[in-house]
């Protein structure tokens, strides 16, 4: 495939074993629409700091910094970002920046990637250690070369995808989520997309249509009102609806909850709300949540080798 197709292709890693054959330190970063990430690791992180996601040239400034302070010299960055790469750039989904390679390797003197976040977190699961994620539903073990569906919860709804040592990116949080007449009713939305609804818009979207008033989001996950309670009995019926789908398109075993939402609200997802969608899938299935919140930092260290558009070179 060439460098120019806006395709989006599978990511191999040259080597899974801890340090053994690795080629050098990577500068990565997390950027996602809320909160950035930024750390210095081969995969595991030596340096890192985090930051609010408010400025890029702010960004920029912490990421030469690190590069100047480090004693381990970085070969190259690898950039996640919350956006489709397509010909060395990222329009960001949730924020109004777009990121290009060329200009940040200009920028930081070294060569830089670009990779999709979601995908960066299907990257670094096999380097996720075993207390790092928490069994929602265990089904019969599944080989390391069954498909594995990512969903991060957060600012707003990412997916992606992992075949064996392969990842690959989905935009499938903007499809149109399957709703019945009534539950449209209640989002008060024509046609909304999952993430619409699986978000921390979509929580407060939920919350404001059961209440008639307004909470952030942070706020209502950690509510235990009426209202807060039967909002997230919503989100888990749709989060659970989410991830039957996914599985059911990529006939995968295994399902890894990441993001913010999932990692500090873990109880959503051991309800009878989410699991009862799982029923309906006609294969064993497990579902894990990733509780390592800089799992997107860890996995965009961890990229060694990409090929075509997922480099995000042109």
């Amino acid at each position: 495939m060439s460098r120019t197709s806006s395709v989006p292709v599978m990511t191999r890693i040259a080597d899974r074993a801890a340090s053994k054959g690795r080629s050098g330190w990577v500068l990565g970063a997390d950027i996602g629409g809320t909160t950035t990430r930024i750390g210095i690791g081969n995969p595991w992180l030596v340096i890192q700091r985090q930051m609010p996601s408010v400025s890029l040239t702010e960004i920029l400034a912490a990421m030469k910094s690190l590069l100047a302070e480090s004693e381990e010299k970085p070969l190259r960055a690898v950039i996640a970002a919350a956006g489709p790469v397509e010909r060395g750039r990222v329009t960001m989904t949730n924020l109004p920046w777009t990121l290009r390679a060329s200009a940040l390797e200009r920028s930081l003197g070294i060569p830089v990637f670009l990779i999709n976040d979601v995908q960066a977190i299907a990257e670094a699961i096999p380097y996720l250690q075993p207390d790092e994620l928490r069994v929602v539903h265990k089904g019969a073990g599944s080989s390391p070369e069954d498909a594995a569906v990512i969903l991060a919860f957060g600012t707003g709804l990412g997916k992606a995808i992992r075949f064996g040592d392969r990842s690959c990116p989905s935009e499938g949080g903007h499809a149109q989520l399957p709703a019945t007449p009534q539950e449209l009713e209640l989002l008060g939305a024509h046609r909304p997309t999952y993430e619409d609804v699986l978000s921390g818009r979509g929580l407060e979207r939920l919350y404001r249509r059961l209440s008639g008033s307004s909470l952030p989001a942070m706020q209502i996950a950690k509510g235990e009102d009426k209202h807060a309670r039967k909002a997230k009995q919503w989100f888990a019926r749709f989060a659970g609806r989410c991830a039957r789908n996914f599985m059911l398109e990529c006939k995968a075993g295994t399902c890894y909850l990441a993001g913010g939402i999932a990692a500090r609200n873990p109880d959503v997802f051991y309800t009878r709300e989410f699991l009862t969608a799982l029923d309906s899938i006609p294969w064993p299935v497990s579902v894990s949540i990733i509780m390592n919140t800089q799992a997107g930092l860890l996995g965009a260290c961890s990229v060694q080798g990409l090929d075509g558009d997922a480099q995000g070179r042109s």
